[in-house]
């Protein structure tokens, strides 16, 4: 996932662009914002000659949804959460439904975060047996090494499961 300072975009485009330079500025293409057009999350203005025409606020919505997206939330549910509002009736309906969202959305990212924090312990559990063995001048094989520290914990450290040798007939060889 590339990584980008939300201020990025903002301070490349000043006043309304096209949508070269919006996507330009975004690091995203024309099509994606036409796109996000197509779904309803976006509504530029035109030019007097038809052209999409971006503003500041336009860039800083698009970033919003970038954002969003590459945290993990699903585009149905940035768009549903972007065109709530305009589909609703009443302001109480419109924010209930949101609320409602809102809600959703934390449930599933405090969710994703847990299952990250599991992640993290995993990853500096299996760095620190693996960095135990520096310096081992045994063949990396399962059962080669009786003081392996490794091979003692691959059935507690599930990541281990992945990256050690489990010597399984038909396996990688190296």
């Amino acid at each position: 996932m590339v990584q980008r300072k939300r201020s990025d975009a903002r301070s490349d485009v000043g006043e309304a662009v096209k949508i070269g330079a919006a996507a330009c500025a975004l690091k995203t293409t024309p099509r994606t914002l036409r796109f996000y057009e197509e779904l309803g999350i976006l509504a530029p203005g035109r030019t007097l000659g038809k052209t999409r025409s971006y503003t500041k606020e336009d860039i800083e919505r698009i970033e919003a949804v970038q954002h969003l997206t590459e945290l993990g939330i699903g585009l149905r549910d940035v768009v549903e959460l972007a065109t709530t509002r305009s589909r609703s009736r009443t302001g109480d309906t419109a924010s209930r439904k949101v609320h409602r969202q809102l809600e959703d959305m934390h449930r599933d990212v405090a969710a994703k975060r847990k299952q990250c924090e599991d992640l993290l312990s995993q990853i500096d559990a299996a760095a620190r047996l693996v960095k135990e063995c520096f310096g081992c001048e045994e063949p990396p094989r399962q059962g080669k090494c009786k003081a392996c520290p490794v091979a003692r914990n691959v059935e507690n450290v599930q990541l281990l499961r992945l990256i050690w040798d489990q010597d399984k007939p038909g396996g990688p060889t190296r």
